[in-house]
């Protein structure tokens, strides 16, 4: 369990630095400016992060929030 475990945390952040290289790729070639700014933009239009454990607290804290009214 624990080696399947980290071979997943191995696959997520290998996805999460593609998706990074990915805007940073987008910024340049359509000369958007800076990748933060449009991440920024983007987590605060689509009330999500693209960091997957940023969003997995954020989706926990929702629950309990639910849970708690």
């Amino acid at each position: 369990m624990e080696k399947e475990n980290s071979n997943l945390h191995k696959i997520i952040n290998k996805f999460y630095e593609t998706i990074d290289k990915f805007i940073n790729w987008i910024c340049q070639k359509f000369g958007i400016g800076e990748s933060k700014e449009l991440v920024i933009e983007f987590e605060k239009e689509a009330n999500m992060y693209i960091n997957p454990e940023k969003q997995l607290k954020k989706e926990e804290r929702a629950k309990e929030w639910d849970l708690e009214i």
